[in-house]
């Protein structure tokens, strides 16, 4: 169920990777730009993939911010 579990395009192996797989599961723009979204997403937080529930949301709120 969590975002680590395998996907269409592998494991995921970094944190890009995860927010790549949740950029093409919101589809639409989202999608699109997935890898200005993966590399902005290391830059702030490094290249470690999420491991809790808790910090993927904060990374999420703040990756996928809509404000």
């Amino acid at each position: 169920m969590f975002i680590c579990a395998e996907t269409k395009i592998g494991r995921c192996k970094s944190l890009g990777d995860q927010v790549r797989v949740m950029a093409l599961r919101l589809g639409g723009g989202w999608s699109q730009a997935r890898e200005d979204l993966a590399k902005e997403a290391e830059q702030w937080f490094g290249r470690e993939p999420v491991t809790t529930k808790q910090e993927w949301r904060a990374i999420r709120a703040e990756v996928f911010r809509t404000e």
